[in-house]
């Protein structure tokens, strides 16, 4: 089946509700254990892929994390953002990195780009170049 398996299409091929299908594949208590074992099996079989997008608005939490970092090339970062990416999956997150290049407003675009996205955390290292604080203080009092 295609990529955009949804929860009304394994609801359907197996003759239960939607809410049953999301029930069982998120482990709620009130499915049974048989219910949930046919679900993930059809789930499984047919491609289904949970939509984090979706998830997202739900839960209000993308599961992403934004790293600002000065430089790429510098030795330092690399190992970073290694460690930084080894732990955020195995809390189930992904990273979106990015390069300031030394530049303050670069780094403000980007931070104001992760923003957008609605990031769940940042974790900047500032550049050099940075004018003053305020506008870090502004991120911290209004949140990623």
């Amino acid at each position: 089946m295609s990529s955009n398996v949804t929860l009304k299409h394994i609801a359907e091929a197996l003759g239960v509700s939607a809410m049953t299908v999301s029930r069982a594949l998120n482990d709620r208590d009130n499915v049974d254990e048989k219910t949930k074992q046919r679900v993930r099996e059809k789930a499984q079989s047919m491609g289904y892929t949970p939509n984090r997008v979706a998830k997202s608005l739900v839960s209000r939490k993308t599961h992403t994390l934004g790293v600002v970092i000065p430089e790429i090339t510098h030795a330092f970062f690399p190992e970073v953002v290694r460690g930084i990416e080894e732990v955020a999956y195995k809390s189930d997150y992904q990273l979106f990195l990015t390069n300031a290049n030394e530049l303050f407003s670069r780094e403000k675009e980007a931070i104001e780009t992760l923003r957008s996205q609605r990031v769940d955390g940042l974790l900047i290292s500032s550049s050099l170049t940075r004018e003053d604080y305020s506008f870090y203080e502004s991120i911290i009092e209004g949140g990623a």
